[in-house]
Parts: structure tokens; C-alpha cells; sequence
């Protein structure tokens, strides 16, 4: 795959017949979508991110629901010892 020329898209534009000033706007819009474009790489690899963050944050919010669970299991067993 070769690089993105914006100068020599613009120039393409021109010689299509589309005005200067709007050959150099599109050819620079077009150059900004390419560099903010995500591969399909990058998209599993922030996913896969995402994917470990959420399992660790689940586990962790499993894990203080358990302890105040048993926590207030303490307390109804102490109540009902009284």
C-alpha cells in the first residue's frame, strides 16, 4: 500500500477541472480521515484493552458485594444470637 500524497491528489483534482482552492480542501480533508483511520489491529487491541479492564473491575466489584454480604450476614447472625 503506498502513502497518501495530498499534493498529488490535489493536482489530480485540478486536472479534473475542480478549482484550485477546492482540490487543496479536499485533498486535505481526505489526509485528515486517512491519519485518523483505525485498522482493524488497533480496533481488537483497544478492544482486547477494554475487555481486560471491565472483567478486572467486575471481579472487583463481586468481591466487595461478597464482603458486605457477609458482613451483613455478621451482623443477622449477631442480632439473632442476642
Amino acid at each position: 500500500m503506498t502513502a497518501y500524497n495530498p499534493i498529488a491528489a490535489m493536482n489530480r483534482l485540478k486536472a479534473a477541472g475542480l478549482p484550485a482552492k477546492q482540490s487543496e480542501a479536499l485533498a486535505q480533508e481526505l489526509q485528515g480521515a486517512i491519519e485518523t483511520h483505525v485498522t482493524k489491529e488497533e480496533l481488537s487491541q483497544s478492544l482486547a484493552a477494554m475487555k481486560a479492564d471491565l472483567t478486572a473491575t467486575i471481579w472487583t466489584a463481586a468481591a466487595a458485594l461478597a464482603g458486605i454480604g457477609l458482613a451483613a450476614l455478621s451482623v443477622a447472625v449477631s442480632l439473632i444470637a442476642r
